[in-house]
């Protein structure tokens, strides 16, 4: 109940109000792993990177043994936005490869990829 009551929490933009209801879900069921990567997206749109990192490399984690591609391709989405974010460009880079080679059709990632290759590209090397 209370992962259904952050969704909705988070669907309407309150997003601070939705963490609380993420975090009793988490600790309720441990290994489901959607409250973990939505918690981790909340937390990159709340500016909690190191947070959201550690929330999708566990889900990360619990996707392992599902291999649905849609999902794996949005925990890796998650953490290169989490990292791109941190300004750990390469970092960042590497996970979008990894979303876009999952889900080749996945248009967030191929998005944040192309922001990445291009910040890459523009950076000036000492």
């Amino acid at each position: 109940s209370h992962y259904q009551l952050a969704r909705l929490l988070k669907d309407n933009g309150r997003l601070s109000d939705a963490i609380p209801h993420y975090q009793i879900s988490i600790q309720s069921n441990p290994q489901y792993l959607f409250p973990r990567l939505e918690l981790g997206m909340v937390e990159i749109n709340s500016g909690q990177f190191d947070q959201a990192i550690e929330n999708l490399e566990y889900a990360l984690t619990l996707q392992s043994g599902n291999k649905n591609p849609a999902v794996e391709a949005s925990i890796y989405y998650g953490l290169s936005a989490a990292y791109a974010n941190k300004k750990e460009l390469q970092k960042a880079l590497s996970y979008a490869n990894q979303a876009v080679d999952i889900l080749p059709s996945y248009q967030p990632a191929q998005e944040i990829r192309q922001r990445l290759l291009e910040a890459q590209s523009t950076a000036i090397i000492p």
